[in-house]
């Protein structure tokens, strides 16, 4: 195994990975040979890095936010459109 890639064959999941800290962790780990799980609110920011990551040779699956609370039950879309919160 490359020095460089540590984190070959090994997923990360990043939170808040749309901008800052988060960001910077996801393309990283992706440098570092890890395949990267990117989360965060902001899906405009969101979209363009796997790309990025892409570009390094690293991959990358993002998920925004909404999408996850609603897939994990913690977000209730209602017929209106409306979200209503949803914990058990």
């Amino acid at each position: 195994m490359e020095r460089d890639k540590v984190f070959s064959g090994k997923t990360a999941i990043v939170t808040g990975a749309s901008s800052g800290i988060g960001r910077a962790m996801a393309l990283t780990l992706a440098k570092a040979g890890a395949a990267v799980v990117i989360h965060a609110r902001r899906k405009d920011r969101l979209e363009k890095l796997p790309g990025e990551i892409a570009a390094q040779g690293g991959k990358a699956l993002a998920v925004e936010a909404r999408k996850w609370l609603v897939a994990n039950g913690l977000i209730k879309i209602e017929r209106s459109g409306k979200e209503s919160p949803h914990f058990g």
